[in-house]
């Protein structure tokens, strides 16, 4: 290819002129990168489903993004009976006004149950590390997606949650010891 080969002419209407032109411009396409295909591989622990059954939020009246709240967060979980990898996990996120008089924009209360299952070899001193707070925090990302979407539509607009870190959960919440405690109208997984 020449340099005369990369020259296209073409039409355009000049601002200051009613009548198009025609000029020369250089072809300045950026060359493709040669792509190379890799297989991904899949993390050791995979979402199997999760639900919502608790979502109440409500935009207060005269609420302020200045307004002080209480963000409180509840954890649970525990393996599920007869299956060695996988794991029932609840989180509940609470966020509600301090003062009545000077509300936030939003109070809400949310709660999300999924079901996670190891899918790859882990040291057994790592598998419930693994699957309670990886897990957590996948489910916090769909709880963090619900309440964009829900404030998206509301009248104060969209609110985003902070980023959260659930690597000292396990020393702060202990699982459940009673398989009875696991939710027994949880969809099958």
């Amino acid at each position: 290819m020449n340099a005369e080969d990369s020259r296209k002419n073409f039409l355009c209407w000049i601002a200051s002129n009613s009548r198009p032109v025609a000029i020369q411009a250089e072809n300045v396409s950026p060359r493709k990168p040669k792509l190379i295909m890799t297989p991904i591989p899949i993390s050791p622990l995979q979402l199997k489903s999760h639900f919502f059954p608790i979502i109440r939020l409500q935009a207060m009246p005269g609420g302020k993004k200045d307004g002080k709240t209480t963000f409180n967060r509840e954890v649970a979980f525990s393996p599920l009976p007869n299956k060695p990898n996988e794991w029932q996990l609840e989180l509940t996120i609470k966020l509600a006004s301090v003062e009545k008089t000077n509300p936030f924009i939003y109070e809400f209360e949310i709660q999300v149950i999924g079901f996670v299952e190891l899918v790859a070899e882990v040291p057994a001193d790592r598998r419930q590390q693994l699957a309670v707070v990886n897990g957590l925090s996948i489910l916090y990302g769909a709880l963090r997606e619900m309440v964009i979407n829900l404030t998206g539509r509301s009248p104060h607009g969209a609110l985003m949650l902070p980023t959260l870190s659930f690597t000292d959960v396990l020393n702060e919440v202990q699982p459940a010891s009673d398989p009875s405690q696991v939710i027994s109208n949880a969809p099958a997984v």
